[in-house]
């Protein structure tokens, strides 16, 4: 299942928003995070990773204590899948269906 095929996708698409970082050599970073206010459950959905269909977890906590979005696997089990096609395509799709909420619902926290 695909995260816009998932039950839980119209809500945590609320708490989704980009932080754009720093440029870099393909241009400038746009990570998808999480407000920290969503609900807790948002790290218990469960997709299959874009590249492999592997199942896997969307919302992780990285190093720095925020709430990311991911697409494909995490990097420690394969960096492979972050780095294909279908997961550039699927993370572009869910920056865009970001980009269609009321401007209400996308807050850049910390900007």
């Amino acid at each position: 299942m695909t995260i816009f095929e998932h039950p839980a996708w119209s809500l945590l698409r609320s708490y989704l928003y980009i932080r754009r970082g720093m440029v870099g050599a393909n241009g400038p970073r746009h990570r998808i995070e999480v407000r920290h206010d969503a609900p807790l459950s948002v790290f218990d959905i469960e997709v299959a990773c874009a590249h492999c269909g592997k199942p896997m977890h969307p919302v992780r906590r990285d190093a720095r204590g925020a709430w990311t979005f991911n697409v494909s696997c995490p990097l420690a089990v394969s960096v492979k899948c972050a780095r294909m096609p279908e997961s550039t395509a699927t993370a572009s799709a869910v920056r865009e269906a970001i980009g269609a909420e009321p401007a209400t619902r996308r807050l850049h926290l910390g900007e």
